[in-house]
């Protein structure tokens, strides 16, 4: 009877405890969004949100919320900051990045992008230099005539194709491939432009011809284009973007960024083709903006990006790929592994109800709590719907000088000392001074970090350094640097542990256990000493089963009345009735 009362006891616990787990695991600490959008908005500079790329986030973060006013405000800080003349962003220091997610927040308004658009396709530069082929696969012989475009206008001649060899040119490695680059009039017509169409008729040979454009760097070839026609309008995008429009070196960062918001654009350009050759399927960002971007083969990036997906729902632990991870779920309709990414970011929210500054909390919201309603004060700096630009708006506009109004341009300048040295100790960084701080200066600063707008300073692990003030590579923090963690930056540059409300909860958990733990020791102890009392009584003399039933005389059937002197508790049961209070108003804390 002991073993069974026992077992009962530790099954009714183990239910018991089990329940309280699943109660805390499903109810991430501290978790608002509300809140994340309250965050959200005391970062509000008169429409401003740290720079161009996370005020284009967040105005639309907030459009979805229903939070019109700070949408309204945070859009027209954004228009302010148009290059009228090039129609890009920011005036005066355009970037690439910055002018696409001026361009998609504008869009999501309903805003006219064509301008801007036509900017972003000026500024792609020839990306693939390497081999470029035409192949034609055929029994017949005949020429066809291929058109392009060439210094004066449009080039065209005829090129001899015998059963799908090409007599004339023997720059290929193979007779069987036309070299596009070295064997028309005009030398690197492929090489030497970001887009180029080629008109390739070929109707003496026949409908039944397979045409083909293929690209090959060192011992790898890839299809790019195929038709079964006479006839083919073949057109290369081998563009990419660089960082600054000025540049000349393909930046990946820039061109992924671009190319996803230029196909929600619907724009022409895109700059697929090479980011192939830079693709890495092991990353999230890379496949969760190529699922967003193109046109075919969805699937396969989707699938990759599950793949990456880890046990807890995260995307490489990083709240800024999980937010673009689940935009690109959203979109591919996956729906358990989405559950998963935004339960994991409901847990990542930090103290200060953000997700690691304005940025990433923008991302998140929009990304993934973008149905929650939300409402909030009137924003400052006006109602979000005046475009009057004055003198004291805390916005140094186009026409405003440190002479005419240093109450709105005193800050930005004077964080500038123009002495060709990137101070980001005191300030600079390639936003607000571009005369020193520059994409390729070796120094990753706030404005490059903050919106990854140049690879070639921020992405190597070499540039990492602990106690500089400035969070790099794998740092979550440095020193002064500690906006992740205020105030709990420790010396090897991670945030110290800090305590929070589902921690106390977990304590809370882990004494009630503890409490537990002792009532069922002194229970089974109790039970014990009772057990050792009756070891000293005289045992009964043995008599064989049978002989007893033989002996056996009918008795009356004894109830188990509690007698007088078990009626006061004993010391043990005290015990066990103090253990089970103090239980019962810890779990009420809960």
């Amino acid at each position: 009877m002991q073993v069974k009362e026992l077992s009962r006891l530790f099954v009714v616990i183990t239910v018991f405890l089990g329940m309280i787990y699943s109660a805390l695991a499903a109810d991430p600490a501290g978790f608002d969004p509300v809140k994340g959008y309250e965050f959200l908005a005391s970062k509000n500079e008169n429409g401003r949100y740290e720079n161009v790329v996370t005020t284009a986030v967040a105005a639309v973060a907030f459009k979805d919320a229903g939070a019109i006013a700070h949408a309204d405000q945070a859009l027209r800080w954004l228009k302010e900051q148009e290059d009228d003349t090039r129609h890009c962003w920011p005036k005066g220091s355009c970037k690439i990045k910055d002018t696409a997610f001026a361009l998609w927040s504008l869009n999501e308004f309903g805003e006219n992008t064509e301008a801007g658009e036509e900017w972003l396709k000026s500024t792609l530069i020839p990306a693939l230099r390497n081999n470029w082929y035409l192949q034609i696969v055929t029994t017949n012989n005949g020429a066809c005539r291929i058109s392009y475009p060439g210094p004066n206008g449009r080039e065209e001649e005829m090129i001899q194709v015998d059963a799908g060899t090409f007599p004339q040119c023997s720059a290929a490695p193979s007779n069987t491939f036309f070299d596009l680059n070295q064997c028309l009039r005009v030398r690197d017509v492929v090489a030497t432009r970001s887009s180029v169409d080629f008109d390739i008729n070929c109707v003496d040979l026949g409908a039944s011809s397979v045409i083909s454009i293929i690209f090959n760097s060192q011992n790898s070839y890839s299809l790019v284009q195929q038709a079964t026609t006479d006839r083919y309008q073949a057109v290369i995008n081998n563009g990419c973007f660089s960082d600054n429009p000025s540049d000349s070196t393909c930046s990946k960062d820039a061109s992924l960024f671009t190319n996803w918001i230029l196909s929600q654009l619907a724009a022409s350009a895109n700059v697929e083709i090479w980011l192939k050759t830079v693709y890495d399927p092991l990353k999230p960002l890379d496949n969760a903006l190529f699922a967003m971007a193109t046109k075919n083969n969805q699937q396969t990036f989707i699938t990759a990006l599950t793949r990456t997906q880890r046990n807890d729902g995260s995307f490489n632990n990083e709240v800024y790929e999980t937010a673009f991870a689940i935009l690109a779920l959203k979109k591919a309709g996956s729906t358990a592994e989405l559950n998963a990414a935004v339960e994991w970011l409901k847990t990542r929210q930090q103290s200060d109800s953000s997700w690691g500054g304005a940025q990433n909390t923008a991302l998140v919201l929009y990304a993934a709590f973008s149905n929650v309603p939300v409402s909030l004060p009137s924003p400052g700096g006006g109602n979000g719907h005046n475009n009057e630009r004055r003198c004291g708006d805390n916005i140094c506009n186009g026409d405003e000088t440190i002479e005419s109004c240093p109450q709105d341009c005193e800050t930005i300048s004077s964080n500038c000392n123009e002495n060709n040295v990137c101070e980001v100790s005191g300030g600079e960084d390639s936003d607000n001074c571009s005369a020193d701080c520059y994409c390729g200066d070796n120094i990753c600063d706030d404005y490059e970090r903050s919106s990854n707008a140049c690879s070639t300073d921020c992405s190597s692990q070499s540039q990492e350094f602990c106690g500089n003030d400035i969070v790099e590579g794998t740092e979550e923090c440095d020193g002064a640097d500690d906006g992740v963690c205020p105030g709990l930056c420790t010396l090897s540059c991670t945030c110290e542990a800090e305590s929070s409300s589902g921690g106390g909860k977990w304590i809370i958990f882990l004494i009630v256990f503890l409490l537990l733990g002792s009532a069922i020791f002194f229970y089974i102890r109790g039970k014990a000493k009772n057990a050792g009392r009756s070891v000293g009584k005289p045992s009964q003399e043995y008599r064989p089963f049978t002989s007893q039933l033989e002996k056996a005389q009918p008795q009356q059937q004894k109830m188990n009345w509690p007698s007088t002197a078990s009626s006061a508790k004993s010391k043990i049961e005290d015990d066990i009735d103090k253990s089970l209070e103090e239980a019962k108003k810890l779990l009420k804390k809960l």
